[in-house]
């Protein structure tokens, strides 16, 4: 289970990095920030999950 977890949060630092990149741009894509951080979130439901049910 831990292996699946780093994965996540490899997933979720990702994630991080472009929201953080998408919001320095001049050029800011107010679509394309909404996605990622709908992707992030998507992630961290499903982590929050496969915990749960680790620890069932």
């Amino acid at each position: 289970m831990k292996a699946t977890s780093l994965l996540w949060s490899g997933a979720i630092k990702s994630l991080d990095r472009q929201i953080q990149s998408a919001m320095q741009s001049t050029q800011q894509d107010a679509l394309m920030l909404s996605e990622l951080k709908r992707k992030k979130l998507g992630i961290k439901d499903e982590l929050s999950k496969l915990t749960g049910l680790a620890r069932q």
